[in-house]
């Protein structure tokens, strides 16, 4: 989502810069007749219809991956930050419908009333950042809202969500943004070809780089524990550490430990983990399904629950359950038994 996000930020900031500049330039012709500024101003509007459709699609792929990798952190904040949302789809809408009435309005519209079809495009640009930027200072520090006893979201006061001035300095900053490119246009121009292969060069290179395995898988595939134990090392605190900490465990035959890994991988959102450990209840070592059964009895999570009952029952019907597997603690059925039970909230 980084990716994403990092990419969409680009043609975001430049979207809400260039509207109000492409309403001076051409109100200027409008004023004064100089043809440089109608040239200016029709140049522009082709430039930020390319920057509004890559925006529009990289904005729709992030609203996705907001609910599709953050379903739990969404269920909470959803009606908190949901309004803002909701109010940056009909702005964004609003942008579009006049962008086309200006864009295919040039030789059909009165020059002074495709001059005004610009006004609610700055406007509703303008509109989209400020809601946009709600929602992100509210994850970076919420603010507006109170719990009750039970944990629920009895009001929200979205006045507080983010002070004036954040909002003003994401304004100013686009404005700024915009301003600089709009300055370097006439070279843009003039280099497209260049820009545009370097674009693609660089478009390939994070493609060849996001589908490439990372080094830890190809330490992993090599089964290289000293490589993988390097590479954990050097990882940032958080699930995806975690989750290899665990397959570095499972690699020295650390079940237990590899075990409670995935379990607290799987809790901060590393859906890796999660099948991890399905993996190890149906395919490890007796004690790597033990341990995996019992992480997976905590987590409670549904999708559990078929593997835990073929595991109980494979194990009912295999020779590993006699008195030797009870007494040395590798009794799978009763690990996946367990499991069920505390999944299905039995007593």
């Amino acid at each position: 989502m980084g990716t994403s996000l990092g990419f969409h930020i680009v043609f975001a900031v430049l979207g809400v810069g260039l509207p109000l500049l492409m309403f001076v330039a051409e109100g200027l012709w409008l004023w004064r007749r100089d043809p440089g500024w109608l040239e200016l101003a029709r140049r522009w509007s082709k430039a930020f219809g390319i920057l509004f459709a890559v925006g529009a699609v990289s904005g729709t792929a992030l609203s996705f991956e907001l609910g599709l990798l953050w379903p739990g952190f969404m269920a909470f904040s959803g009606s908190i930050i949901g309004l803002p949302f909701s109010a940056e789809g009909f702005a964004f809408f609003l942008e579009a419908v006049f962008l086309g009435l200006y864009l295919y309005g040039w030789d059909r519209l009165s020059p002074v009333a495709h001059w005004l079809t610009s006004i609610p495009i700055a406007v509703s640009g303008a509109a989209s950042s400020l809601f946009v930027v709600m929602a992100n200072a509210w994850m970076n520090s919420p603010a507006g809202f109170h719990l009750d006893a039970a944990g629920k979201l009895p009001k929200v006061d979205l006045t507080r969500l983010t002070s004036a001035e954040v909002r003003g300095h994401l304004r100013a900053a686009a404005e700024s943004a915009g301003g600089h490119i709009a300055e370097a246009f006439p070279w843009i121009t003039e280099q497209a070809r260049i820009l545009a292969i370097a674009g693609v060069c660089a478009m390939l290179a994070v493609a060849a780089a996001l589908i490439a395995p990372a080094a830890v898988e190809r330490a992993l595939a090599r089964r290289d524990v000293g490589a993988v134990s390097r590479e954990v090392q050097g990882m940032r605190a958080g699930p995806r550490r975690t989750y290899y900490e665990g397959r570095l465990q499972e690699e020295r035959k650390e079940y237990e430990g590899a075990a409670r890994s995935f379990e607290t991988a799987a809790r901060a959102g590393e859906r890796r983990a999660f099948e991890r450990l399905l993996e190890m209840a149906q395919s490890g070592p007796c004690e790597a399904r033990v341990g995996a059964a019992r992480a997976l009895g905590r987590l409670g999570d549904q999708d559990a629950v078929k593997v835990l009952e073929s595991m109980e029952k494979e194990a009912r019907e295999g020779p590993q359950q006699g008195l030797l597997a009870h007494v040395m603690g590798c009794n799978s059925r009763v690990a996946a038994h367990d499991a069920l039970e505390q999944i299905r909230g039995a007593p």
